[in-house]
C-alpha cells in the first residue's frame, strides 16, 4: 500500500511539472538555446528592458479614456484662447476644409499633474502636412505651452498620485518620409519632459510574429554587418528612392556594435534572422536612419542574421 502510495505522489510531481513546462512555453521567452541569455540574476542589479512593441497605426491613443467632458461653451473659449499657439491654417474655416474633425474637438481636456485643474493635450491638424501634438499646462488662469511633437500620441502612463510620468509618440512620417519613428518620453515632478528613447525603422520592415518578454544582449562579430528590412539577403531590388537597387539593406554596422535581439525567424535554407534593435553606433558603413527633429540617434529596428552575433552576458 506504501509504495502505491509513494507512486502516487511521483505521478502527480511529474504532472505538475509538465503544466509548468506548457505554461513556460507559451510566456514568449526565448527558445530553450536562448533561454537566460540577455538578463542578469534576480536582485537589485537586474537590466531592465523597455518592453518591444511592433508599433503600428491602431497604437494611435484612444481619447475617450481620458477625456474630462466640458461644456461646449468652456471648449470654445479656450480654444479661442489657444489659436494664437496654432498656425492659422490649422482652423482656418474651422478645419473643416483640411480634417473631418474640427479644430475644437482636437482638444483634449484631463488634469495632467494633479493639481485639480484642468489641462489640455491638442492632437490634430498643424496646419501643413504632418499632424501635430501639443501640451498645454493650466497655470495661474492661463495655459501655458510645455511640448510640440509631430503625428500621433499612441500612450499616456500616469502614476498612483495620477500625475503623468510619461508619453509615447508615433511618427509614421508625411510627405515621402521612409522612416517610421516611435519615441517615449519621460515626465518628472515638475512636469520636465525629456527624452527616454527614441526607436526607427524603414517603412515595409517585417514584423514578427511573436516578441520575446526578455531580450537577447549581443554584438556584431564581422565589420559591415547589415540590418535588413526583412528576414532575407537582398542585395540588388530598389526598396526607397534613396537607396536604387541597393536591396533591403538599412544600415550596415562597424565590428562589436551592440543590439538586443526580441525575436527570430528560420528561412527555408535554416538560417536563423533576429528581429532586433540597435543601439547607435559611430563607423557606420551605411546608414538610411536618420534623426529626427534633431534628437539623439534613434535606435535602429529590423532584422540580422545571428550567424555571426555573439550573446553578450
Amino acid at each position: 500500500m506504501k509504495n502505491n502510495f509513494n507512486i502516487y505522489l511521483i505521478f502527480i510531481g511529474l504532472f505538475a511539472f509538465a503544466c509548468s513546462s506548457e505554461k513556460n512555453d507559451k510566456n514568449n521567452t526565448p527558445p530553450d538555446s536562448l533561454a537566460g541569455l540577455g538578463t542578469d540574476s534576480v536582485g537589485k542589479n537586474q537590466e531592465v528592458f523597455e518592453p518591444m512593441r511592433f508599433f503600428v497605426y491602431a497604437d494611435t491613443i484612444d481619447w475617450r479614456k481620458f477625456d474630462t467632458q466640458v461644456t461646449n461653451t468652456y471648449r470654445k473659449q479656450i480654444t479661442e484662447k489657444l489659436k494664437v499657439n496654432f498656425d492659422s491654417l490649422a482652423y482656418y474655416d474651422d478645419n473643416e476644409s483640411y480634417r473631418e474633425k474640427k479644430f475644437k474637438d482636437c482638444f483634449h481636456f484631463m488634469d495632467l499633474n494633479a493639481d485639480g485643474k484642468l489641462d489640455v493635450i491638442y492632437g490634430g491638424f498643424s496646419g501643413s502636412e504632418p499632424d501635430l501634438v501639443k501640451i498645454f499646462l493650466h497655470k495661474e488662469n492661463q495655459f501655458v505651452p510645455v511640448f510640440e511633437g509631430y503625428q500621433e500620441l499612441s500612450a499616456l502612463v500616469f502614476d498612483a498620485n495620477k500625475k503623468l510620468t510619461s508619453f509615447i509618440l508615433l511618427d509614421f512620417g508625411c510627405c515621402a518620409e521612409y522612416i517610421e519613428y516611435e519615441t517615449k518620453y519621460n515626465v518628472g515632478d515638475d512636469f520636465n519632459i525629456t527624452l527616454n528613447y527614441q526607436r526607427a525603422r524603414m517603412v515595409r520592415t517585417q514584423a514578427p510574429k511573436t516578441i520575446w518578454s526578455t531580450p537577447i544582449k549581443f554584438m556584431t562579430l564581422n565589420d559591415g554587418y547589415a540590418l535588413r528590412s526583412e528576414p532575407m539577403k537582398e542585395d540588388t531590388a530598389t526598396y526607397i528612392y534613396d537607396a536604387v537597387g541597393e536591396g533591403n539593406t538599412v544600415t550596415k554596422y562597424p565590428k562589436n556594435a551592440k543590439g538586443l535581439a526580441w525575436a527570430e525567424y528560420k528561412d527555408k535554407s535554416n538560417r536563423v534572422w533576429w528581429f532586433v534593435e540597435m543601439y547607435p553606433a559611430d563607423n557606420l558603413k551605411k546608414n538610411l536612419i536618420h534623426r529626427r527633429d534633431s534628437l539623439v540617434a534613434p535606435r535602429a529596428l529590423g532584422w540580422m542574421s545571428s550567424r555571426f552575433l555573439q550573446k553578450q552576458p
